[in-house]
């Protein structure tokens, strides 16, 4: 919780300009959001969750939003990581900061990853490991 401020720059700085519907956020607002979509939502039970990427200086510099998921594959219960703001410092991009969080992710105890909302350059990283492009 106390990486939701780093968080929030980011986004407004690296992701917010390409969602229109979020752009009119106060910063009060946007706290929210981010707190209770990734961080303490009524969902919440640890597994999976967000993760932050950590310069030495203790900054963030990546963040990969994870909302946790239980739902049923036939009668079976699986837990579902549902992903999205996939960011990265442009500065830090370098460091395969963004490939050490997507192989957090992957490393996960879900049964199954997805994000509906990816952009080229994170659908290329993804696919580059394992991931699949599923089309409606």
């Amino acid at each position: 919780m106390n990486d939701i401020p780093q968080v929030m720059d980011m986004y407004q700085r690296l992701l917010l300009l390409r969602t229109p519907s979020r752009r009119n956020l106060s910063l009060e607002s946007l706290h929210h959001y981010f707190e209770n979509t990734f961080f303490s939502g009524p969902w919440r039970n640890n597994e999976p969750s967000s993760l932050v990427y950590q310069s030495s200086g203790c900054r963030v510099t990546g963040f990969f939003g994870v909302a946790p998921r239980q739902k049923f594959f036939g009668e079976h219960p699986i837990r579902v990581a549902v992903s999205s703001h996939f960011m990265v410092e442009p500065e830090s991009r370098s460091t395969l900061a963004g490939l050490q969080l997507i192989k957090a992710l992957y490393s996960g105890p879900q049964d199954l990853s997805f994000t509906d909302g990816a952009g080229e350059t994170g659908l290329k990283v993804l696919e580059g490991l394992g991931g699949i492009r599923a089309s409606l």
